[in-house]
């Protein structure tokens, strides 16, 4: 996993994690990156066993079940909503490959991915806003071309 290109695209946003795959898939340590990124201390990460205590009784058998149906895969893709530090729900993508019986994979705050959208958006309406002007001189430039300049007739 190539952190450098991760910080450079997610900044402080996402934490790389190590779990079992197996059917408990238990996520038990805690780096300082995932602390942070749930805004946990380390010390408050010692009580917590595994990430899954931080999913919402009503959400954790669904998230468990379709997790160990894409490790049959091999690779994981789901939004996790986890309850941070200060008590709220954040939501979380989390992105993984099973290898052995580990998976090795990222969570990566869905407000950090949005604003990447977001941004890319902004720079597509400004390509978009571009290439409109082009073509509205390129049509001018044509009919000025097929139209003589004095009679506006269409030139043969």
């Amino acid at each position: 996993m190539d952190v450098k290109l991760l910080k450079k695209l997610y900044g402080e946003h996402f934490a790389a994690y190590e779990c079992s795959a197996d059917e408990m898939l238990s996520f038990t340590h805690f780096t300082p990156e995932l602390a942070c990124l749930l805004g946990y201390s380390m010390e408050e990460c010692e009580s917590i066993s595994d990430l899954w205590q931080l999913v919402s009784e009503d959400e954790l058998e669904s998230r468990k079940m379709i997790l160990l149906e894409q490790l049959e895969d091999g690779d994981v893709e789901i939004l996790l909503p986890l309850t941070k530090g200060d008590g709220t729900i954040g939501w979380f993508l989390n992105r993984g490959v099973k290898t052995g019986d580990t998976v090795t994979g990222i969570l990566v705050s869905v407000g950090r991915i949005k604003g990447l959208f977001d941004r890319q958006s902004v720079k597509l309406n400004a390509y978009k806003t571009r290439l409109q002007q082009t073509k509205s001189m390129v049509d001018s430039l044509q009919v000025q071309y097929e139209h003589d300049s004095l009679s506006k007739l269409y030139n043969a």
